[in-house]
C-alpha cells in the first residue's frame, strides 16, 4: 500500500484509521479484544478549570460590586453632563459680556473722537480770539500811553509788544487751563 493520500478516498482512510486503532488496543490472555466501554454520545459540558463554582454569597457580592460601579459611572456621567451644561451657559454669558463691553468701548471711542474734534475747534477759536485781543489791546495800549503821558518817554514798539505778549499769554493760559485743564509751557516756567 502506498502512502500517497492524494488518491485515497474517505472509505480507505477510515479503514486505515480503524486498523491503526486496533493495533493500539491491548489483547486479553486468550487473544481476544477486551470489551470496550460504552461511549456516551452526549456532548460534555466544559467546566472552567480556572474558576471554581461560586456560591450564592460570592455571586451576590460580585453583582453588588458591579451595580455600585455602574451607579458611580451613571452619577459621574450626570455630573459631567451638568458641568458641561454649566460651562456652555458660562461661555454664552461671557460672550454676551464681551459683546456688550466691545459695544461700550466703541461708543466711548466715538465720544472721545467727538470731544477731541470739539477741543481742537475750541483751541482754534481761542487762538483766533487771543490774536484779535492782542491786536485790539496793542492799539489801545499805544493810545493810552501816548495820550496819558505825553511828556514821559514813549516805550519802544518792542517793549510794548513784549508787555502785551506777556499779558496775553497769561490771559490765554488761564482760558486754556479753564477749558482743558492743561498747563501750558509759559505756566511751567
Amino acid at each position: 500500500m502506498s502512502h500517497r493520500s492524494i488518491g485515497t478516498s474517505n472509505t480507505t482512510r477510515s479503514i486505515i484509521s480503524k486498523g491503526e486503532a486496533s493495533l493500539n488496543t491491548e489483547l486479553t490472555d486468550d487473544g481476544s479484544n477486551p470489551p470496550q466501554p460504552v461511549r456516551d454520545n452526549k456532548p460534555k459540558k466544559k467546566e472552567s478549570r480556572d474558576e471554581a463554582p461560586k456560591n450564592s454569597d460570592e455571586e451576590k457580592s460580585e453583582r453588588k460590586r458591579i451595580l455600585d460601579i455602574l451607579a458611580n459611572l451613571q452619577k459621574n456621567s450626570n455630573t459631567l453632563l451638568g458641568d458641561t451644561a454649566e460651562l456652555k451657559s458660562n461661555m454664552a454669558s461671557l460672550q454676551t459680556s464681551v459683546l456688550t463691553q466691545t459695544a461700550k468701548l466703541e461708543e466711548l471711542e466715538g465720544r472721545v473722537d467727538s470731544l477731541q474734534t470739539k477741543l481742537e475747534a475750541d483751541l482754534v477759536h481761542t487762538k483766533n480770539d487771543l490774536l484779535a485781543m492782542k491786536n485790539s489791546q496793542s492799539y489801545r495800549t499805544r493810545n493810552v500811553i501816548i495820550t496819558s503821558n505825553s511828556f514821559a518817554k514813549t516805550p519802544s514798539k518792542a517793549e510794548m509788544d513784549a508787555v502785551i505778549n506777556e499779558v496775553l499769554d497769561l490771559i490765554g493760559n488761564k482760558i486754556v487751563r479753564s477749558q482743558t485743564g492743561f498747563v501750558t509751557r509759559t505756566e511751567k516756567s
